[in-house]
């Protein structure tokens, strides 16, 4: 089904494309990207008697957003995308990779943005309050209550979301939730606030079973000042006994125009813990809760040193994990065109205690980019066993022109008992009556925190 509505759309635009773009009677932007993933993986499993698990899979991704449809500046946008990362994690329950590759309607929905008038509404798959946790296969509705303040409800079906995060279609649970939304951009950036609370009944997938139950969603992103700076998300969930899903609180502070400190507190659920899981531990998934803080030191526009010091436990077998990491960045060497990056740590992790070293570099070119990272790691492991660890990373893409972007990229991790190498190819297309956003040709600037 998916396949065909790619097709048909690009047919669509293939049409549109033909007209001059003052003869639309909206604007189109869009995207188009299309390649291949390679995976081999060896590892000895003699449990499962699995030796080898080579893959290859086919992706595709393609976007397109109409905006100002007729004098209402109506909105209709598509996503379409594949059900997982082209570099998924190797699932270390099962010894495989997840389950196959295929398309997902992420979004499809028809929207009045109200541009012109105090009340918005939308209908179709969307993400309600243009948030981005929560899809919802319904309609929503909502009021502008002044220019900072708008408050709406929204129903339907909730499709069930995988590991990343693209929806299925054909759930039959239904859900319905509110939301208020404080916006303030302030006299510059550094003034902008921005507070999101959705409440929501409905179906949640624990153990890949469904329960109705009632969940509370909080994001937010404040700035207080150049020096100052707070961040939530915080995901709620439960009836009587309320319990946090998964959460992230961040506090940023700029002490003076060289040094800067960053303290956060997070937990992960089972999907975000995959997600992050070092590609090479063996442990099964669990909740995971950290504390985090980061030392940063400007010693000029193009150099800085850091430190991050992470404690950590995990939920379902309270094992602990201490971690320091010292090191710097150097940015825009080599013409302003590059970046590189050094550090070394200690960890006294879940199952070993390890030293590591890791190495990464980018260079921006007029018509090309490029970036490889190594980490090394010597784990000695409780059980008396030692293990040299390597994971390498590298991308490099090309453009062939304004439009079309080539990619092509490798990842290879490996100790005594795995090997994983993966390689992805991809061509991207951009297309559309905007203005395509300018190629990036020099380093990024210093981070200021």
């Amino acid at each position: 089904m998916a396949q065909k509505i790619i097709c048909s759309l690009i047919m669509f635009i293939a049409g549109m494309s033909l007209f001059p773009a003052r003869l639309n009677a909206f604007d189109y932007h869009g995207y188009l990207l299309g390649g291949g993933y390679v995976v081999r993986e060896e590892f000895i499993a003699e449990e499962s008697g699995v030796k080898n698990n080579d893959r290859a899979l086919a992706s595709t991704r393609f976007t397109l957003d109409l905006t100002k449809i007729t004098s209402q500046q109506y909105q209709a946008f598509i996503d379409v995308r594949d059900s997982h990362d082209f570099f998924d994690k190797v699932d270390s329950e099962r010894l495989e990779l997840s389950g196959r590759n295929s398309l997902r309607i992420r979004q499809l929905y028809f929207r009045d943005p109200g541009h012109s008038h105090r009340y918005f509404w939308s209908i179709g798959r969307f993400l309600p309050g243009s948030n981005n946790v929560l899809f919802n296969d319904g309609a929503e509705i909502g009021i502008r209550l002044n220019s900072s303040h708008r408050i709406g409800t929204f129903a339907g079906y909730k499709p069930r979301v995988n590991d990343e995060p693209v929806a299925d279609i054909g759930t039959d649970l239904y859900q319905a939730g509110a939301f208020h939304i404080y916006e303030s951009e302030g006299q510059s950036w550094d003034d902008g606030k921005y507070i999101a609370n959705f409440l929501i009944s409905g179906p949640q997938y624990p153990n890949n079973s469904a329960i109705i139950t009632n969940t509370w969603i909080n994001q937010s992103l404040l700035h207080f000042g150049p020096s100052h700076r707070a961040s939530s998300y915080l995901n709620v969930t439960g009836q009587s006994s309320p319990q946090l899903e998964d959460g992230r609180l961040e506090w940023d502070e700029r002490f003076n125009s060289k040094l800067s400190a960053r303290l956060g507190v997070s937990h992960l659920d089972l999907r975000a813990y995959r997600h992050q899981q070092d590609i090479l531990e063996p442990l099964v998934a669990s909740p995971y809760s950290q504390g985090r803080g980061l030392v940063q030191y400007r010693i000029d526009e193009r150099f800085r040193l850091e430190s991050t010091l992470i404690l950590g436990q995990r939920s379902i077998d309270n094992l602990q994990k201490q971690e320091l990491t010292v090191g710097g960045t150097i940015t825009r060497f080599a013409a302003q065109h590059a970046q590189a990056s050094a550090f070394v740590g200690i960890r006294k992790g879940f199952i070993s205690r390890d030293f590591f070293i890791a190495t990464s570099g980018n260079y921006f070119a007029d018509t090309w980019m490029g970036d490889l990272s190594v980490r090394y790691t010597r784990q000695g492991r409780y059980s008396g066993i030692e293990l040299n660890q390597i994971v390498v990373n590298s991308n490099l893409g090309i453009y062939l022109s304004k439009q079309i972007l080539a990619t092509a990229g490798g990842e290879f991790a490996a100790d005594e008992n795995n090997r994983i190498a993966s390689g992805l190819i991809t061509i991207g297309y951009r297309f559309g009556t905007r203005e395509l956003t300018p190629l990036r040709d020099v380093a990024p600037p210093n981070a200021r925190y």
